[in-house]
């Protein structure tokens, strides 16, 4: 199955038809031709959370702090998938990502970072001053 990518109101819009029409997450799926597993995490998202996790302005970014709590919590034996939740996080995958640093890199490669839409921001400025360097 191709994976298509949906904005955050077409997610609360999957997650809705789950919870509030009873669609089986089988039938989104195949609907949407949108993982079972991401629909599922998405539904537990909209449960837990509400609307407000679905908002455009939620991006932000995660201290050094609570990294290294995160990685810690999993070191315990808790699950990414709990506290993705539990931290209401759109991407649980992020978390696996922190892991990977840490372990290749060591405590020192974890560091305060800025939301995903603040870093394209940044993409764009260089992007602009290569631009204007151009001949």
């Amino acid at each position: 199955m191709r994976q298509m990518k949906y904005t955050r109101a077409e997610k609360l819009k999957i997650a809705k038809e789950h919870v509030i029409d009873g669609i089986s997450l089988h039938e989104l799926s195949e609907k949407y031709h949108y993982s079972t597993s991401i629909i599922k995490y998405q539904t537990q998202l909209y449960i837990r959370h509400g609307e407000a996790i679905f908002a455009e302005s939620l991006d932000r970014s995660y201290t050094r702090e609570e990294k290294l709590h995160v990685i810690e919590c999993i070191a315990n034996g808790e699950s990414a998938h709990s506290i993705a939740l539990e931290m209401g996080m759109r991407n649980p995958t992020i978390i696996r990502d922190w892991i990977k640093k840490y372990k290749r890199d060591g405590i020192e490669s974890i560091k305060n970072t800025h939301s995903r839409e603040a870093n394209k921001h940044h993409d764009d400025k260089i992007l602009e001053k290569e631009y204007k360097k151009a001949p």
